[in-house]
């Protein structure tokens, strides 16, 4: 994995190389810049770096297959990662410093977390959760998610102000759910294909989604919120 200064589009450096037994699938920093979670399709791994020190931290192991989806809590200290396959079906939380398993949970698929870190969603449900005590409050079903033999969304991602589940589909289809029911406010086509990423803005304002059609596709999202009360 290569460091690259975007300004100057220089290597800053070059980390990893024999850490992972299999092709890297997903590198995801966490959401002040100082960490950096890498997952291997065939080891079953992720590995948890620090950034500054380009050292690793600690290594997530415990999935018996490729690692499909992984998310940071807003403070940094917990990874959130789902499985992939029936051979595999659980959604596990992590401390990042130490690697520990917190918690698992019996759902697959995409994986994210609200702005704040009591409320996250996996596979084909919404859940609140006490990061203290390690359980889960409650969890509501994501509302007429796609039918087998897949039937989690492709990625989620919550709004700015956590109000909303987007979440994307095998069928292209964008879909907005109210974040606290798990109902479905609204959705949008666009895409020809599998939607393979959801990406807010800093400022909140535009969402991008990505296919596996090969396009970008970039959405007002006051607009798309207009959209939704009609």
């Amino acid at each position: 994995m290569r460091l690259w200064d975007t300004h100057t589009k220089d290597v800053l450096s070059t980390i990893g190389g024999k850490e992972h037994a299999g092709f890297v699938k997903t590198v995801v920093f966490s959401p002040d810049g100082s960490l950096l979670a890498v997952t291997a399709r065939k080891d079953n791994t992720v590995q948890i770096w620090d950034v500054p020190n380009r050292k690793t931290l600690c290594r997530l192991e415990g999935h018996t297959t490729h690692v499909y989806s992984l998310a940071f809590s807003p403070d940094n200290k917990t990874v959130i990662t789902s499985g992939w396959t029936s051979k595999d079906v659980t959604i596990r939380l992590w401390d990042t410093l130490t690697g520990a398993l917190l918690a698992s949970f019996p759902d697959q698929g995409a994986v994210a977390f609200a702005p704040d870190r009591n409320t996250f969603a996996g596979g084909t449900h919404i859940y609140t959760w006490n990061p203290e005590t390690i359980q889960y409050d409650r969890k509501v079903r994501l509302e007429d998610v796609p039918k087998s033999p897949l039937p989690y969304p492709t990625v989620l991602t919550f709004s700015p102000d956590g109000s909303v589940v987007v979440s994307g589909n095998r069928d292209g289809i964008v879909q907005l759910r109210d974040s606290t029911t798990g109902k479905i406010i609204s959705e949008y086509a666009g895409h020809a294909s599998s939607i393979s990423k959801l990406v807010f803005s800093e400022d909140g304002t535009t969402l991008a989604t990505s296919s596996r059609d090969g396009t970008i596709l970039v959405w007002d999202w006051d607009e798309v919120l207009k959209g939704s009360d009609q």
